[in-house]
């Protein structure tokens, strides 16, 4: 048998190859599926506003940067949250004020907004 390309082997042994291919590819696909539910685990995550105030929001990239009002904890604002891993920026509504933590990372958007970024990690 004269072959050109070993594409044309798939010709004379189909069967042979194709089912080590698809015992390949469903162990592949399974190991996604493994991988996506391992990634879609939520961790619980503290935020905490330590400046201050009378009421304290928190809103981020993790809720459509929808409004959650943090519990006063003595002088403090907390929040725990289940966040999936990954990256999420957040900011604080402070008595009617956008505002970001000084003490935590932050990330400028291109049009000069700050907010803070927290790396959800197992």
């Amino acid at each position: 048998i004269l072959m050109d390309s070993p594409e044309d082997a798939d010709l004379y042994h189909s069967e042979e190859i194709k089912a080590p291919e698809k015992e390949e590819f469903l162990a592949w696909q399974h190991d996604l599926e493994v991988n996506d539910k391992a990634s879609a685990q939520a961790r619980p995550t503290v935020f905490r506003w330590t400046g201050g105030g009378k009421e304290v929001y928190l809103s981020g990239s993790f809720n459509n940067w929808s409004k959650l009002p943090l519990t006063r904890s003595h002088n403090n604002f907390v929040a725990i949250l289940d966040l999936p891993e990954g990256e999420h920026q957040y900011k604080f509504l402070v008595d009617g004020q956008w505002t970001h933590d000084p003490s935590e990372p932050v990330v400028t958007s291109q049009l000069g907004t700050v907010n803070n970024i927290i790396q959800v990690k197992k």
